[in-house]
């Protein structure tokens, strides 16, 4: 397995990266924006474009839990163990997965700054049995990569769409995060629609979250920290959402 030492002897990415290869150790870094999520990938040729073009990041526990942040370093199995998550892959599809990639765990590191989302994964060929105990070394290794992989020009883009939410229903939660005080009315006004719009559109948002009510779907929306919300597409009503 990796150790400190051989991570704080690298001094660039492809040491880092060798030094990996050499322990037979396969991982991705990761950085996040609204849209899509940039990454550095050194797992199984293939997997990842898999991963995401079968939406399997949809279901897979590991990847529900990183989106609560509950825990800092976490192996996939413990998100799969726990009830907060589990639910999410009752049939295993996302462990089948993996496995057939050779990768029986995984290990997730958060890391990043408040302007820097990102995260490390790392594939074991073993169950991880505590992941906190032999984080030190991928610890290291995801803060070395922070800085050197943050404004790489070679990282590969996954389109960023948990919900399917379209670009009009998007900006109504946004609008409705940011100015949760206002009337239905006035935030038809600053969408440039009529209220029975946004009354639909809101319906359609929380058929989409799985819930039923618009309140529901926007608590989800920000447990999940699906957006930015400090970003809104629609041309009319940008400039209004900043005051």
């Amino acid at each position: 397995m990796l150790t400190l030492e051989q991570v704080s002897s690298c001094s660039n990415l492809d040491e880092l990266s060798s030094v990996f290869k050499e322990s037979n150790q396969f991982f991705y870094w990761q950085k996040q924006t609204r849209d899509f999520v940039f990454t550095y990938d050194k797992m199984p040729f293939g997997s990842l474009d898999g991963y995401y073009g079968s939406d399997i990041d949809l279901v897979c526990p590991g990847a529900w839990a990183y989106r609560k942040r509950i825990w800092p370093v976490f192996s996939f199995e413990q998100a799969k163990k726990s009830e907060e998550f589990s639910y999410y892959d009752p049939d295993g599809i996302s462990h089948q997965y993996w496995l057939s990639y050779g990768i029986k765990d995984c290990l997730l590191i958060l890391s990043g700054t408040p302007e820097l989302n990102s995260f490390a994964v790392f594939g074991f060929d073993e169950i991880i049995e505590d992941p906190v105990q032999i984080s030190l070394p991928f610890i290291l290794a995801t803060q070395k990569m922070d800085i050197w992989l943050e404004h790489h020009d070679q990282l590969k883009s996954y389109s960023r769409e948990f919900s399917s939410l379209s670009t009009k229903e998007k900006e109504a939660v946004i609008l409705q995060i940011k100015k949760p005080d206002l009337s239905r009315r006035e935030q038809a006004n600053i969408l440039g629609i009529s209220e029975n719009t946004l009354k639909a559109r809101q319906e359609r948002i929380a058929k989409k979250y799985g819930v039923t009510s618009f309140t529901s779907a926007v608590v989800k929306a920000v447990n999940l920290r699906e957006f930015d919300y400090e970003v809104c597409d629609h041309p009319s009503s940008r400039d209004r959402l900043k005051a």
